[in-house]
């Protein structure tokens, strides 16, 4: 942090920075990897709505692991039961969806890492060819 070698700005305050930058515990709380890649994942369709921002601690995030674990039965029952393969994540991370995590990513200043990360999944998705990343 530029500030903690700053002459004019106290410890203190300096203190104050560093608690609000990361203010609680669990993944994450700034947005390094760990957190840039869980709004990512949300932005591919691949998590519920809120996994990216919700603190660790917050009241809310009890809800979301809940109905994360609903959707995660309903979405094995329509593969298993009606051979739905639409749910499956190949399906679901479509390359306009890592259009729009990339742009998402762009936007929010997300952690160096994730270029990696998503290069690697769309490359994995066959999205991409590991040969135009080498050669690009």
């Amino acid at each position: 942090m530029n500030e903690a070698g700053n002459d004019k700005i106290s410890d203190e305050t300096v203190a104050s920075i560093e608690r609000s930058a990361c203010p609680t515990c669990g993944s994450c709380s700034g947005m390094f990897t760990a957190n840039s890649m869980n709004c990512l994942t949300e932005a591919l369709g691949l998590s519920l709505p809120g996994n990216g921002f919700l603190l660790a601690t917050h009241a809310l995030r009890k809800e979301l692991f809940l109905e994360a674990g609903r959707r995660i039965v309903e979405l094995t029952k329509r593969y298993y039961e009606q051979d739905d393969s639409s749910v499956l994540p190949r399906s679901i991370a479509t390359k306009a969806a890592f259009n729009n995590a990339m742009s998402q990513d762009i936007a929010m200043g997300g952690s160096t890492n994730t270029v990696l990360r998503l290069l690697a999944a769309a490359t994995e998705a066959g999205l991409i060819s590991k040969w135009l990343i080498l050669t690009s």
